[in-house]
C-alpha cells in the first residue's frame, strides 16, 4: 500500500505545480489537446492546483489529520 500511496501522491504533486503554478496559455494548450474546446477560466486551473496539493498533503500526513485510537 506504500508504493501505491507514494505513486498517487508523486501524481497529485505533479498536478498541483503544473495547475497551480503554470501560465494560462500552458493550460489552455493542454487542455485543448485533449479535445476541450473551450479553455476554462484561470481560477479554474489554480482551484484545481490547490485541490491537487491538498490531496497530497492529506495522502502523506493522514495520520497526523485521523490518528488512529488504540
Amino acid at each position: 500500500m506504500g508504493f501505491i500511496k507514494t505513486i498517487l501522491g508523486i501524481f497529485f504533486l505533479i498536478n498541483a505545480i503544473f495547475w497551480g503554478l503554470f501560465p494560462h496559455t500552458t493550460h489552455c494548450a493542454f487542455v485543448a489537446k485533449m479535445g476541450v474546446l473551450i479553455c476554462p477560466s484561470h481560477w479554474v486551473h489554480i482551484s484545481l492546483g490547490i485541490i491537487c496539493f491538498l490531496v497530497t498533503v492529506l495522502l502523506f500526513q493522514w495520520n497526523m489529520f485521523f490518528p488512529m485510537k488504540m
